[in-house]
């Protein structure tokens, strides 16, 4: 089972809508919070990542919220890397408040150079990442 990267935040007042709950937008960031936190813990920072000029867009996203999360709750986000291709990753989410499931989610990412031209997973971030268990594609 691949590794999962855990991390903590607080819904903050500014992300609730007219209802009293987490936006459903925000997942995106979490998720963002998630696949950086990862990305960090596995093998460098996105920022290191980003000075060696390799960039990895997103190309595809998405969200299935099953309860609201509310203001000040405390929330844990797990990401894990569900797919490593040639050219692109797939992370899984998903979002819980103790022992409640809120919210699960996925991202899919290219992987480019700085001039936006499509380039192989670097081998060496690949070996980090496959190293959290995560199965290998021929994308």
């Amino acid at each position: 089972m691949p590794e999962v990267h855990s991390s903590r935040l607080r819904v903050r007042y500014a992300e609730t809508d007219a209802m009293g709950v987490l936006h459903h937008g925000q997942w995106a960031v979490y998720w963002e919070l998630g696949r950086t936190g990862l990305l960090r813990e596995r093998y460098r920072s996105y920022a290191e990542i980003e000075r060696t000029g390799i960039r990895f867009p997103v190309v595809e996203y998405g969200a299935r919220i099953l309860a609201p999360a509310r203001y000040d709750e405390e929330l844990e986000i797990r990401t894990r890397v569900a797919e490593l291709g040639r050219v692109r990753l797939r992370f899984a989410y998903e979002g819980w408040r103790g022992e409640t499931l809120l919210a699960t989610g996925f991202s899919v990412h290219g992987v480019i150079d700085a001039d936006w031209r499509v380039i192989r997973l670097p081998a060496e971030i690949a070996a980090a990442l496959g190293a959290a268990g995560a199965p290998h594609s021929e994308e």
